[in-house]
């Protein structure tokens, strides 16, 4: 088995130039975001995870499979609020990368696409 190339000396140096790699080497890139959508986006991370939010009930009506992937190390978004996420959602999968910030889903590009091709080949 090869080693875990995070948790090498030269893992992280080396998982973020793969990672540099891969996105400028993509054609498709994504257009620029408004000031608006980013005003928007930190709203909802600063109201996402907050103790009693009134939103949480709804999403027990949302009748649609959904997979939670993040880190187990998250510091952008508390890893927690991905398993508080999975709870509420009542067709739900959660994934947690070990050793993994909030990019997890590139950190373990190989196996995302793996764990993504079976949920979906599941639904």
């Amino acid at each position: 088995m090869a080693a875990d190339p995070v948790r090498t000396v030269g893992g992280q140096p080396g998982g973020r130039a793969a990672y540099v790699e891969r996105i400028v080497a993509r054609a498709d890139r994504d257009k620029q975001v408004s000031e608006q959508s980013i005003t928007a986006q930190l709203a909802a991370i600063h109201a996402y995870g907050a103790a009693k939010d009134p939103s949480y009930p709804r999403l027990k009506g949302l009748r649609l499979p959904v997979l939670v992937v993040n880190g187990s190390d998250d510091i952008i978004i508390a890893t927690i609020n991905s398993y508080i996420l999975q709870q509420f959602l009542p067709d739900a999968e959660l994934i947690l990368y070990p050793d993994a910030n909030h990019g997890a889903h590139f950190q373990y590009h190989e196996l995302f696409v793996r764990h993504a091709r079976i949920f979906l080949d599941g639904q």
